[in-house]
């Protein structure tokens, strides 16, 4: 079979994020087809519910029917009506992907053919992008079909699993501690943060790390994917305080058993003695100064951020071992001519203290914000000689 993976807005840290978790799951490795597109061949049926769930930046999983060269208009229509009778569906929904210069496809006339021709199918109208995760939740007797015009090719699939809106909106919206200026991270892009720190590893191996853990999202995220023992910390015992009301309220509200400990200390300050097992790999949104600076104060908010991250970057190689993952944002600034100012000392100190960039930058954030916020993934080396 072949599956569609749909990434979402963020599209290449979903795709790195995709690649580490199929690689978990002993899968082949993905081709990229087109930016927001990623396909795998598998000889075996994937589960691909619980690969919904780890998955936080794939939003939809589809079985691809048909691969063809570019079809002449009718010849579309009439793939899309021998899908459509081969399925037998009680409801189908039509999705159009890079059509948008192409006539649509009239969905209401092919079930009006199809019902003249003996097959029994009624017809939902969505946007032409396709059907959102609500209406699928709460529609479970419709097919979406889609058909995704590529530069070389045509798809057409049909959605086998996504995202559960509801879930995401409880671990967001819910939790009993919010707070929007320390708690501005989303937990989508908190899993998959998490799965790119937890790499090819499973989960429940895996003993997670946030050193500034704010309203606990991180924490929380771990926790869902399956880690059974998270660690915390931040500077303000405030933030401490509603990291343990969050977890208590999600060891309430959902099946997971795990085990925590939270200190409140410096970033910089931290020590292995400060925690009761030593971490797998640190999972982290620092604090990122002024969000909206002006352009004469960026050089001072990056000087102050890079003494605080220079400290942050020698505790974390005290307290990761060997193979250890650091997943971290960092900010970014859109300086003169387009050229991006970030805390590069910070970066260079992540070289000197025995780490390997693995992968990023990744753009984590609104487009439009003033700071950027940028992933990278760090891995801690041997020592050399």
């Amino acid at each position: 079979m072949t599956y569609l993976f749909f990434l979402g807005q963020t599209s290449d840290l979903c795709w790195e994020e995709l690649k580490t978790v199929l690689a978990r799951f002993a899968l082949p490795e993905p081709d990229r087809l087109e930016e927001r597109f990623a396909a795998l061949d598998s000889e075996e049926l994937i589960d691909v519910e619980q690969l919904q769930h780890v998955l936080g930046g794939t939003y939809k999983i589809a079985q691809i029917h048909s691969i063809t060269p570019h079809l002449e208009f009718s010849e579309v229509e009439s793939t899309v009506k021998n899908i459509i009778t081969e399925l037998q569906p009680k409801r189908f929904a039509l999705a159009e992907h890079g059509r948008d210069h192409l006539p649509v496809v009239e969905a209401r006339e092919i079930k009006r053919q199809l019902n003249n021709a003996g097959t029994k199918v009624s017809y939902h109208e969505t946007p032409r992008t396709g059907a959102n995760a609500a209406v699928l939740k709460h529609n479970k007797s419709l097919t979406e079909l889609h058909v995704i015009q590529l530069e070389q090719s045509l798809l057409f699939a049909t959605t086998l699993t996504w995202q559960d809106p509801d879930a995401w909106r409880i671990r967001d919206v819910e939790k009993p501690m919010r707070d929007r200026k320390r708690g501005m991270l989303s937990s989508k892009v908190s899993r998959m943060m998490l799965n790119l720190g937890i790499g090819t590893h499973q989960p429940q191996d895996a003993i997670v790390l946030d050193p500034f853990c704010g309203m606990g999202t991180i924490l929380i995220e771990a926790v869902d994917l399956g880690v059974l023992s998270v660690l915390g910390n931040d500077a303000s015992p405030e933030a401490i305080v509603s990291t343990t009301k969050n977890l208590a309220w999600w060891s309430e509200e959902s099946s997971n058993e795990f085990q925590h400990s939270l200190t409140v200390k410096k970033s910089e300050n931290l020590e292995p003695r400060d925690f009761p097992t030593q971490p797998t790999c640190i999972v982290t949104e620092p604090f990122l100064g002024k969000l909206t600076p002006t352009p004469e104060q960026i050089p001072g908010v990056i000087r102050g951020l890079e003494k605080m991250y220079k400290g942050t970057v020698r505790s974390f190689a005290k307290l990761l071992p060997e193979g250890g993952r650091v997943v971290m944002i960092l900010p970014a600034y859109e300086g003169k001519k387009g050229k991006t100012i970030t805390v590069t000392k910070a970066l260079d100190e992540f070289a000197a203290q025995g780490f390997e960039q693995l992968s990023g930058p990744f753009r984590g954030g609104r487009p439009s914000a003033v700071t950027q916020r940028e992933i990278y993934v760090f891995e801690k080396k041997a020592p050399r000689g």
